[in-house]
């Protein structure tokens, strides 16, 4: 059986079932999850490497570990690793945590604290579907905790509340217009319309080389290392898009949309929904929604919709189906028939 011994006492081993393990101490074991000798390996030497820096401690001195010392720690290894977004939420969840339950011992931490944590979120009247995204966050946050050896237990496993679906919000095609409309700046315009008419994400939007778009075959492509998905997509570029860009010269090199920060693209967006005269409660997000809703309304089956907005499981767009019900129920309920039934003796 391979085995690999090191000078702080950590041991590399195999267990009769074939799964590899990392003994930390005496008491302290961890699961690698696989049989493969030559990834556990790789698994083995990168937490050495965390345990020499000092993140993984015996357990005894972390679980004196406050959430102050653990968040920064954390948040540092979030930061190397992970999407700037994910990285935020990570933040925001747990600075809540702590703002919350006070400055706990990670391992104190128990099933009832988050209970506790799950309650007061709820009376501040904290959506379901935000405290959930809250715990998802904090999940990953302490099975990290557990591999570094400051915790032996994961309290925020099966913590998610239920939550219905809402329908989303969305913008009518002459909405739309309005609101294109009603915009004068020309590169802002084209980026609205770029979140509208192709269900771009906020970042895959903003991340946009001008390489990415073929104007010529019309067409856009979305990078899997700007998105959530785990490959590029396609999604034809609207003619609407194709008119707003016909003026732009041909040499451009760079970012598509690089004058706007995030937060001003909300405060213009709102700006512009004011002018418009739409008074919908609507977020940039939303026009995410308006593409996807436009789509189902017009006969855009579930594939399709997957496919366009980069989605890997189908059930994320079932929420648009309801969109095509009503649209044919529309459709049958405009046959202009004037006819009353007559009511017939004995029948």
């Amino acid at each position: 059986m391979p085995s690999d011994v090191i000078k702080i006492s950590m041991r590399l081993f195999r267990r009769e079932n074939g799964i590899y393990y990392i003994q930390l101490s005496r008491s302290k074991k961890i699961s690698l999850h696989t049989k493969d000798y030559a990834l556990a390996k790789t698994f083995f030497r990168r937490i050495q490497k965390e345990y020499l820096q000092g993140k993984i401690l015996p357990f005894e001195q972390a679980s004196k570990i406050p959430l102050s010392q653990f968040i920064p720690t954390y948040l540092e290894y979030s930061e190397a690793r992970k999407r700037e977004a994910t990285t935020r939420m990570d933040s925001l969840a747990l600075r809540r945590l702590k703002d919350v339950l006070g400055n706990l011992f990670i391992s104190s931490i128990k099933s009832h604290d988050v209970d506790k944590f799950i309650s007061i979120l709820k009376a501040e009247g904290v959506k379901s579907v935000s405290i959930n995204a809250y715990l998802r966050h904090l999940k990953a946050a302490w099975s990290k905790a557990i591999e570094w050896g400051y915790t032996k237990d994961n309290p925020f496993k099966a913590k998610l509340l239920k939550t219905e679906k809402e329908i989303p919000v969305f913008l009518e095609i002459e909405e739309v217009k309005q609101l294109l409309n009603a915009i004068n700046d020309q590169n802002f315009q084209r980026m609205i319309a770029f979140y509208a008419l192709t269900g771009g994400r906020r970042k895959e939007v903003l991340d946009l080389d001008w390489v990415d778009i073929d104007l010529e075959r019309k067409f856009v492509r979305y990078k899997a290392k700007t998105s959530k998905g785990r490959k590029d997509r396609i999604v034809p570029l609207h003619p609407v898009i194709i008119s707003l860009f016909k003026d732009i010269p041909k040499e451009r090199v760079g970012k598509v949309f690089k004058h706007y920060h995030p937060d001003t693209i909300s405060k213009k967006f709102k700006k512009a929904l004011k002018k418009a005269g739409i008074n919908k409660d609507i977020r940039l997000h939303d026009l995410r929604h308006t593409f996807a809703s436009l789509l189902a309304m017009h006969g855009a089956n579930t594939r399709t919709l997957q496919e366009l907005l980069g989605h890997s499981d189908s059930r994320m767009v079932e929420i648009y189906t309801h969109f095509t019900i009503d649209h044919l129920r529309k459709a049958i309920n405009s046959l202009d028939i004037d006819f009353a039934p007559k009511k017939h003796p004995g029948g």
